[in-house]
């Protein structure tokens, strides 16, 4: 084929060759070094995205259980109040659309339960004094029977003492 060439062309065209196989080598390690610092960069930024991810991640847990967990301990302690027959609490949080804000209006339900227990017991407590005052006043006895015809109450004098 390549007819009428001289070994001086033949050492010309050779160390070409070599030249660009020596090119093409270099060029080979360049892309290879490209490649292992591009794959390293994409390692280092997959990772500072993970790690960044991770901390946005914590930082929002960390905001919603302190919106979730601060109102549901404090309605724990106005409930161990309300318990202890303090009624005197103001209910935070029923206006809230969430869960917290059922919870503080089902608290504050239990509050008004119990004023009104509060309210009930002081007309009892009353009531009762107002009927000791009468029983203890009367001149005559008394005798009251059940529906069971059972006695239930006795005043003294019934029986003449």
């Amino acid at each position: 084929m390549l007819t009428g060439l001289t070994d001086e062309s033949c050492g010309y065209l050779s160390a070409e060759i070599d030249g660009l196989v020596n090119v093409l080598g270099q060029r080979r390690v360049a892309l290879a070094q490209e490649f292992v610092s591009n794959s390293l960069d994409a390692k280092r930024l997959a990772i500072g995205l993970g790690l960044s991810a991770t901390a946005l991640a914590l930082f929002g847990s960390v905001l919603v259980a302190r919106s979730i967990s601060r109102p549901i301990f404090q309605l724990t302690a106005l409930m161990n109040r309300l318990a202890g027959g303090d009624t005197n609490v103001v209910v935070p949080g029923t206006e809230r659309k969430d869960e917290v804000g059922a919870m503080a209006r089902a608290v504050e339900v239990f509050r008004a339960g119990a004023i009104a227990r509060r309210h009930g017991e002081v007309t009892l407590l009353a009531t009762n004094v107002l009927f000791n005052a009468a029983l203890n006043g009367m001149q005559k006895g008394l005798l009251v029977w059940s529906a069971e015809h059972r006695v239930q109450l006795v005043k003294g004098r019934w029986f003449g003492l």
